[in-house]
Parts: structure tokens; sequence; C-alpha cells
């Protein structure tokens, strides 16, 4: 037995609707809020990397006075007698190398003062060091002070901020 079908009407094409457009917004939106996103992600991490870079130079500068406090301690009569003063004006004196030539208490503490003053300038920008007896004899107290510039990002222009960080040490010599 044979049977015959009937030829099925082709597929109709869809009909265009008011709808049709739709979809291209959506897709439009979710574009822009992505880039919205990415854009927001993007200043996060700006503002993460000038943290980061802020409390490095912080970092730089604490162990950097930790540094000429140590100098003092292995120096402790110069400490006590006042060579470790510092003003902010300071001049490293580079004639000295008591790595290779035997100095006084007194010139080893300009040596070790000059040889701080280099460290720290070549660590931080645009920074200047004091260092002031506060506390003379014996113990013998010490302020000493690092200041330098950190970029600061306001808006769209940089603007420059200054840091500092003070640091005090006592110092006795036993007898």
């Amino acid at each position: 037995m044979i049977v015959c079908r009937a030829a099925s009407a082709p597929p109709r094409l869809r009909e265009k609707s008011a709808d049709a457009g739709f979809y291209l917004i959506e897709v439009l939106i979710g574009v822009v809020l992505i880039s919205l996103a990415l854009l927001g992600s993007a200043a996060l991490i700006m503002n993460s990397m000038k943290s980061n870079q802020a409390g490095s130079l912080r970092m730089q500068a604490v162990l950097l006075a930790g540094d000429i406090a140590e100098r003092m301690e292995a120096n402790k009569a110069a400490a006590v007698l006042g060579s470790y003063v510092a003003s902010t004006g300071f001049t490293p004196d580079t004639s000295l190398d008591c790595r290779t030539n035997y100095c006084s208490a007194a010139e080893l503490a300009t040596y070790d003062l000059s040889r701080w003053k280099e460290q720290v300038t070549a660590a931080l920008p645009s920074a200047a060091v004091t260092s002031t007896q506060t506390v003379a004899g014996n113990p013998s107290t010490y302020q000493i002070t690092i200041t330098w510039t950190d970029r600061a990002w306001g808006g769209r222009t940089t603007t420059a901020q200054t840091e500092n960080f003070s640091y005090s040490t006592t110092r006795t010599v036993t007898q």
C-alpha cells in the first residue's frame, strides 16, 4: 500500500516584529556596564599602586632611621657627646673613609652621618634629614627625622605631598 502525503509548506520566515531591535539594545547596555566595571577596576588598581608606593617609601624611612640608630649604638661614646647631630642643611663629608682607615669616635660619627645621608637621598625622593640631641649627657636621646616628597594623585593632576618620619632613640655609655 502506497501512502501519498501532501507536500508540506515551506517554513515561513519570521515576520519582523516591534521587538526585533530589543536584543541589540540589551547587548549595548551590557557592553556599557562591563566597560564601567573595567574602568572602576582600573581606578582601584591605580589607587592600590599609589598606596603601595607610599608604604614602600615609608618603610625605607623606617629602615634608614633604624640604620643611624644602630650606628649610634655601635659608637656610643660619640653619641653621648653629641657627635651625631645633623641639621637640615647638613653636607656629607666624603673625604673620610673609616672602612679602610682608622678613625676617632668623632670622625666615625661624621662618616656614619655622611654615609647615612647619602643612603637616604638615594632611597627617598627630595629627602632631607635631621638628627638632634634632645637630651645631652649620659644617657643621651636623639630625635631622628627624615622628610621626603611623595606623589599624591588628586583627580587629573599630580601634586606633591611632604611626608616625614620621626624616631627617638636613647644611648647610654656604661663604664
